[in-house]
């Protein structure tokens, strides 16, 4: 039995993109689906779980409790240099193809830009300022403990959110 949630089509099988730490993995297949597995801690596979682990991956669930699909995807929809998935202490973005952005995690240090540190469960488009449209994803340093995502504006203006540590 094959336990993943990989269907088996021909683009589903794809990896375009691909974040993670050594406790969890999150892909973007070629037909723009967003999948993760690994340790459930803080909301961080976008399910609306936040314990337990995933040991193949699994959907990320919008907020309608259905498959996330629409992402960018490198090489297809975007340029390959194109960053579309990034995550940051428990906390992930995703560019989506029609340059919005959806995000869920932990969020404790305001990572999402929602104005608080509330966790997000499941992916949820975040609001960005109006008329701006996204082209890349951006991510702090992980081994200098960052705690800040962003991304860069089709006008090529730097958007963060989160704190940086040292």
């Amino acid at each position: 039995s094959n336990n993943d949630s990989f269907d088996g089509s021909s683009d589903d099988k794809y990896v375009v993109d691909i974040t993670g730490d050594n406790q969890h993995s999150i892909v973007i297949t070629k037909d723009g689906h967003a999948k993760a597995w690994g340790q459930r801690h803080n909301y961080v596979l976008g399910n609306g779980y936040d314990s337990g682990n995933s040991d193949y991956p699994q959907p990320v669930l919008n907020t309608s409790n259905n498959a996330l699909t629409g992402c960018a995807t490198r090489g297809n929809s975007v340029s390959s240099s194109i960053i579309t998935v990034v995550v940051s202490h428990f906390t992930c973005m995703v560019l989506m193809a029609d340059q919005t952005i959806l995000g869920w995690g932990e969020n404790q240090y305001g990572q999402l830009g929602t104005g608080n540190g509330n966790p997000v469960t499941k992916a949820t488009v975040l609001s960005l300022p109006s008329g701006v449209k996204a082209r890349t994803l951006a991510e702090s340093d992980k081994e200098s403990n960052g705690r800040a995502l962003g991304f860069i504006s089709t006008n090529n203006e730097l958007y963060i959110a989160g704190t940086q540590t040292a």
